[in-house]
């Protein structure tokens, strides 16, 4: 699927507590961050469907584990599933057009940072019910 990537990133440990990266400009020279943010999901628990018109999103999940599924908007039998966690430490990245959803797979709560190139608009993103596309979640 075109412009979905996972960019790997660096976790530096310390005794006192570890240092991750988020975002390293010169991994991506042309996203101009405009907002970041947080969300919160409890395991079993289930995000999406989202779409956005326009706004590029850069996943990582520094705290917790939780399963991304993108769908190809040409045939949305065909997706793209990756689990993000301090294990697999990576930005997803999510250019606009595609429907995409997640999941949290660990005991405690799990944290997903979000950067993205435009700021929050409700009308630049579309969602539909977790019903609306078949996935096998379990």
């Amino acid at each position: 699927m075109d412009g979905i990537d996972t960019i790997d990133l660096s976790i530096y440990k310390n005794e006192k507590g570890s240092v991750l990266k988020g975002f390293l400009k010169s991994q991506d020279n042309d996203f101009d961050v405009q907002e970041v943010y947080f969300s919160e999901i409890v395991k079993g628990e289930i995000k999406g469907w989202k779409k956005h018109k326009e706004m590029t999103c850069n996943l990582v999940v520094p705290k917790g584990a939780a399963r991304f599924v993108i769908l190809n908007p040409d045939n949305q039998a065909d997706h793209f599933s990756v689990v993000l966690s301090r294990s697999n430490y990576k930005m997803l990245k999510i250019p606009p057009g595609y429907w995409f959803a997640f999941q949290g797979i660990q005991e405690d709560l799990s944290l997903i940072v979000n950067i993205t190139d435009l700021e929050h608009d409700e009308l630049e993103s579309q969602e539909k019910d977790i019903n609306s596309f078949y996935f096998n979640w379990s």
